[in-house]
């Protein structure tokens, strides 16, 4: 009898040092219903006394999954591999898969590499909002004692960010549930760039952007290429730091190149010394030649964002434009439906998918019309 009591007082022990260490780390904001322009993003913050290294940790958005270090996230703020006590670590998500719908989703946060999903020791934080079909970890956040079965957050509206509010009204700061979680536009997640555009007038280059939030941002270095492939800093333009205000930023760039093409791209720099890059965009001053599709980079790295500018052949407006990427046996790797028209010589995008470098297709299809297709290298 002696002995089975040791036994039952081990097995609690146990069990409540698994709870008691289940959230080094906590799920601190999510924004998976971003306003148009705006990136997807998941803040984690260290709510222990000592540094944590979460850069093999796992993030699920089930079906889909990825580890904190891998390519599928961009890290905006925060040190992964040593994330202190108290600070923020800011992932964007680039090309993971995931699939938070404004409607209903969910995220797990797993202290260790990529699987072992239904296993409760290996679940860190976890929460879901809106109505699920079935398809979610919220049996083993339950089993964790990280969540309570069938409860979910209200979803966010646009633009609104998930927020873990820190009360911890379901452990005292070792799990959270859903009344932990509050639906606000306020939070830590920085929401940066809204605009970048480069426009020619009288021999000089207008560049201008528009942020929304800042979280503490430093500065703006703008660069300029002649290749599309080397870059160099020509101007480095303070930023607001922290602000909650929309801002303006314009700069002229008033070297003559002549008949040359000039490329243009913008990074963010945050006071961690964390970096954020624009897409690019392109200033044409040679003899204008009529081009259905310039793209770039290319070529381009995997997981990274093609930037299509749509040529004019022709002025049309293309009210069902479809960006579709090949590889060399003519399987499908990604596919973009834009959502609203296209004008020619206008600006879209595809985020190019985490694929083995090689030689890769893009074609431009416009309802049951082929607009264009061409070759991407990937390196």
């Amino acid at each position: 009898m002696k002995s089975n009591f040791t036994k039952l007082l081990a097995c609690l022990f146990v069990f409540t040092t698994l709870q008691l260490s289940a959230q080094d780390v906590v799920i601190e904001e999510v924004l998976y219903n971003p306003a148009p322009g705006i990136t997807q993003k998941i803040a984690l913050r260290n709510l222990s006394a000592s540094p944590v290294d979460v850069s093999n940790w796992c993030l699920c958005n089930r079906p889909s999954y990825d580890q904190v270090n891998e390519s599928g996230f961009n890290i905006l703020s925060g040190n992964a591999t040593a994330l202190g006590p108290g600070e923020v670590l800011i992932l964007e998500l680039t090309g993971n898969g995931f699939n938070m719908k404004s409607t209903n989703g969910e995220i797990a946060l797993y202290h260790r590499t990529c699987g072992g999903y239904n296993d409760e020791v290996n679940m860190e934080d976890f929460v879901r909002w809106g109505p699920l079909d079935g398809n979610t970890r919220e049996t083993v956040a339950v089993a964790a004692g990280l969540w309570i079965e069938g409860q979910t957050v209200s979803p966010a509206a646009e633009g609104e960010i998930l927020v873990f509010d820190g009360t911890s009204d379901g452990g005292g700061g070792t799990v959270s549930i859903p009344s932990d979680f509050t639906n606000t536009v306020n939070g830590v997640l920085p929401v940066t760039l809204l605009d970048f555009s480069v426009a020619e007038e009288g021999g000089r280059v207008i560049i201008k952007w528009v942020t929304a939030e800042e979280f503490n941002s430093e500065c703006f270095k703008i660069e300029r290429s002649f290749d599309g492939m080397r870059y160099e800093q020509i101007t480095r333009i303070e930023a607001a730091g922290t602000t909650t205000e929309t801002s303006y930023y314009v700069y002229e760039d008033m070297e003559i190149f002549g008949d040359r093409t000039v490329y243009y791209r913008l990074k963010q720099m945050d006071f961690d010394g964390s970096l954020f890059c624009s897409s690019v965009e392109v200033i044409n001053r040679s003899a204008p030649v009529k081009q259905p599709i310039i793209i770039s980079p290319n070529p381009i790295p995997s997981n990274e964002c093609l930037n299509i500018k749509l040529g004019s052949l022709e002025d049309r407006v293309y009210e069902n434009l479809q960006l579709v990427i090949y590889n060399t046996l003519g399987e499908v790797v990604a596919i973009k439906t834009e959502a609203d028209p296209v004008a020619s010589g206008e600006d879209t995008f595809i985020d190019f998918p985490n694929v083995a470098p090689g030689t890769y297709f893009l074609s431009i299809i416009n309802g049951q019309e082929k607009i264009a297709h061409q070759k991407v290298l990937v390196y």
